[in-house]
């Protein structure tokens, strides 16, 4: 009620310069029935009018200027009086590091509030908060991207949603089930934000199911396709990987050649290397990752327009993985990491170029720690960056989640003694 009132009176702004004794004043210059204008007092006398800003105010204008930690004491504060605040729930969800906080904050909100606008990315949040964990959580993953589907269908993040199922299916060998999966991500996805990752997802899952003729053939009907480009190299590498399978030497080692030349920062070029694993060599593509939840100042998603105080910011795209699944045999069971383990995140390995010196510079700009180090591979340098190693594994996938949302770069989070 408070809220409709002061926006029938121009806004919270305006309610400064309002009082129930100016509109008794001007009531009685206007000829309002002086009834009627004691009535209105009485009434607006016992409704709080915060004459500042309030906590919620204060928490959005934090939220947009990128101060998430003050965002978060004033959000805290705003739920402390309104115990099932959406936006409240919904922002401190999406600021608060540790990561079952966060997911508590989200299943609140879905609970409480299953209708409000934002109610599908907590979920899918959710969702994330166990594909991403270190240790096997999959199958709850799976659960709450199966109830995105079933209790929000029209989402955005319904294609996104496919898409880590397909995955995680992948993982566990159940190779049909996840082409199943990718298909219907390729089928829903209206922004093409997943096809093209999906499509190399389909070509690579009949590489690991053994069939080599199949995944050179999803790839040679995929790789001329509009927005291929961001799974360019690992079509080729896959198709390599496919010829080489089927004793085809010639043409896997043509497409080598081509990764190195026209793909030499990427993942797959440095698995051609043949320097040992890639930060992430054995998951699928994955889709680009956007800014979930966290948008830079005045970059806004939808709508375009810069959201007002009170308002609920648009909902965010839907992150990606950016981490890798467990190996199907470790399916099943939680592993214990021994002790005195700690978690690296892998950034990325990069050539020596400005581009990555300009990531370098942004990541450390943002209050990241990253560690930038070199190591050659066949007369090539590349320059490897890391955040870590942390004692907590919640902090480190903490970590590279915000990495990834802002350079869109698939993080992973790495055991190191």
């Amino acid at each position: 009620m408070e809220r409709d009132l002061m926006g029938a009176l121009g806004g919270w702004e305006g309610s400064k310069l309002f009082s129930p004794l100016s509109l008794w004043g001007r009531g009685r210059g206007r000829g309002l029935p002086s009834a009627f204008c004691l009535l209105t007092c009485i009434l607006l006398l016992s409704v709080p009018i915060p004459l500042a800003a309030s906590a919620l105010d204060e928490g959005m204008a934090l939220f947009v200027a990128g101060d998430y930690e003050g965002a978060k004491e004033r959000f805290a504060a705003h739920l402390a009086d309104y115990p099932d605040d959406p936006t409240a729930l919904y922002h401190l969800g999406v600021v608060e590091k540790d990561g079952l906080k966060s997911k508590y904050y989200f299943e609140r909100l879905v609970e409480t509030h299953p209708d409000h606008p934002t109610a599908d990315a907590a979920l899918f949040e959710i969702g994330l908060f166990y594909f991403t964990g270190p240790v096997n959580l999959s199958g709850m993953a799976r659960e709450e991207f199966q109830r995105l589907l079933r209790d929000y269908p029209r989402s955005p993040f319904t294609p996104h949603a496919h898409y880590r199922i397909g995955l995680i299916s992948l993982a566990g060998g159940a190779h049909d089930a996840a082409r199943e999966a990718f298909r219907k991500a390729i089928q829903t996805d209206a922004k093409l934000e997943v096809i093209p990752f999906a499509r190399a997802a389909v070509a690579e899952s009949y590489l690991l199911e053994g069939r080599p003729d199949l995944a050179v053939r999803e790839v040679e009907d995929t790789w001329s396709q509009k927005r291929m480009d961001p799974v360019l190299s690992r079509l080729f590498w896959i198709a390599a990987e496919g010829h080489a399978q089927m004793g085809h030497e010639a043409q896997a080692d043509s497409l080598k050649a081509l990764i190195l030349t026209r793909f030499p920062d990427s993942d797959d070029a440095y698995r051609v290397a043949g320097a040992g694993p890639a930060p992430n060599p054995d998951d699928p593509a994955r889709p680009p990752l956007v800014e979930s939840g966290k948008p830079d100042p005045g970059k806004e998603v939808r709508p375009q327009a810069t959201p007002k105080i009170h308002e609920t910011p648009p909902r965010p795209s839907p992150e990606g993985e950016g981490v890798s699944i467990p190996p199907s045999e470790e399916r099943g069971s939680f592993r214990l990491p021994p002790p005195g383990t700690r978690y690296l995140v892998q950034i990325g390995m990069f050539g020596r170029t400005e581009k990555a010196q300009a990531l370098l510079d942004r990541l450390r700009r943002a209050g990241f720690e990253v560690h930038d180090q070199t190591r050659k591979v066949r007369g090539k340098t590349l320059r490897i960056f890391t955040s870590g190693p942390y004692d907590d594994p919640d902090e480190a996938r903490r970590i590279a989640s915000e990495i990834d949302r802002r350079e869109h770069l698939g993080c992973r989070v790495a055991e190191v003694k």
